[in-house]
C-alpha cells in the first residue's frame, strides 16, 4: 500500500514539474522581423549601413542593437535590404 502511494504521489511530482518547464519555455522571447529597402548598396559594413538607415527613420527606436541587422543587395536594382529582429 505505501509503494502504490508513494508511486502515485511520484508521478503527480513529476507531473507537475514538468508542465511548470513548458510554461517557462513557452514565455521566452519571440523574434519578429521588420525590413525595408534603402538606395545604395550594402558596401563592406552593411550592418552599420542598415543600423544609420534606420535611425534615419522617424518610427524607430533608438536603443536598437546592431546584431540584430541584415543587409541584402536587391538583385537587379541600385537599392539593398535591410532587416532589422526585434521582440514581438
Amino acid at each position: 500500500m505505501k509503494y502504490g502511494v508513494s508511486f502515485m504521489l511520484y508521478c503527480v511530482l513529476t507531473l507537475l514539474v514538468l508542465s511548470h518547464v513548458r510554461e517557462v519555455e513557452s514565455k521566452q522571447k519571440r523574434m519578429c522581423e521588420f525590413k525595408k529597402p534603402f538606395p545604395g548598396k550594402c558596401g563592406k559594413n552593411g550592418i552599420f549601413t542598415c543600423l544609420n538607415d534606420f535611425i534615419n527613420l522617424s518610427n524607430m527606436p533608438k536603443n536598437m542593437r546592431v546584431g540584430n541587422f541584415r543587409c541584402f543587395d536587391v538583385p537587379l536594382s541600385p537599392d539593398h535590404m535591410c532587416k532589422y529582429f526585434h521582440e514581438c
